[in-house]
């Protein structure tokens, strides 16, 4: 595969996803799936680009020029356009053409700046298959960690769900076993989201469960999970749990 400068990629303009973004929220149409598949022709070969990858990318150097020091509502307007007007080239990469590489690892973080999160789910997971470095942050792994954590804080918050979306990417970065990419402060920190949000579930139990392997993730849960654990198990089981981390 040719690759692009990646590290040219990592030093360009700061993106505004280093900000906390807006409260997200869920888009009305996700055709992701059903559109990467429309990309491909008979024998899994991918169609033509709809425009010739030097047009392409002289467009993308106009409209990366028109995000300088705008804020980050107005940022987000634009990418929302951006998604939509760079879809079939982006969608042309993750079916096999790999001259809109570059183009793709600005996508896809554009889905997230634009709160297509359903959309942005699916093709970092797609990314990380084919070992795209993303704008900005480099790998897949990584760059959802960062931009899923801080999404589910400001959801959070706002005082709005980050269900389902944060539980996909979770169970995604676990299953990985993504944490000694990711770091020990946001693994803790993402163990302690999905503690809380098991917790504020209602499910005691299941919070119970989560919170012994958020705390061996690093988490500062062990008072809370002690209480919790007194609160549902009684007394001797927590005083018990509370003397096997001595």
């Amino acid at each position: 595969m040719s690759r692009f400068d990646d590290q040219r990629l990592l030093r360009e303009q700061k993106s505004d996803s280093s900000e906390a973004p807006q409260v997200l929220k869920r888009t009305a149409k996700p055709p992701s799936r059903f559109e990467l598949q429309n990309t491909k022709k008979a024998g899994g070969k991918p169609q033509a680009a709809t425009a010739k990858s030097s047009d392409v990318y002289a467009r993308l150097e106009v409209d990366l020029e028109r995000l300088k020091g705008l804020s980050v509502p107005q940022k987000s307007e634009i990418k929302v356009k951006l998604v939509s007007d760079y879809r079939p080239e982006a969608l042309a990469y993750f079916a096999g053409d790999d001259q809109f590489e570059k183009l793709a690892s600005y996508w896809v973080l554009w889905l997230f700046d634009a709160g297509e999160l359903e959309d942005f789910l699916v093709y970092i997971a797609q990314a990380q298959e084919k070992d795209l470095l993303i704008y900005k942050f480099g790998d897949p792994l990584l760059s959802e960690a960062k931009l899923i954590e801080r999404w589910a804080k400001e959801q959070l918050k706002a005082k709005e769900p980050a269900s389902p979306y944060f539980d996909q990417s979770f169970d995604r970065l676990d299953k990985a076993q993504a944490w000694p990419l990711i770091g020990p402060e946001p693994t803790a920190d993402l163990w302690y989201l999905r503690y809380y949000l098991t917790l504020e579930s209602g499910d005691k139990t299941k919070a119970i469960e989560q919170g012994k392997l958020a705390l061996g993730h690093g988490a500062g849960i062990k008072t809370n999970l002690v209480k919790l654990i007194k609160e549902v198990e009684g007394a001797e089981a927590a005083k018990a749990y509370k003397e096997s981390l001595n």
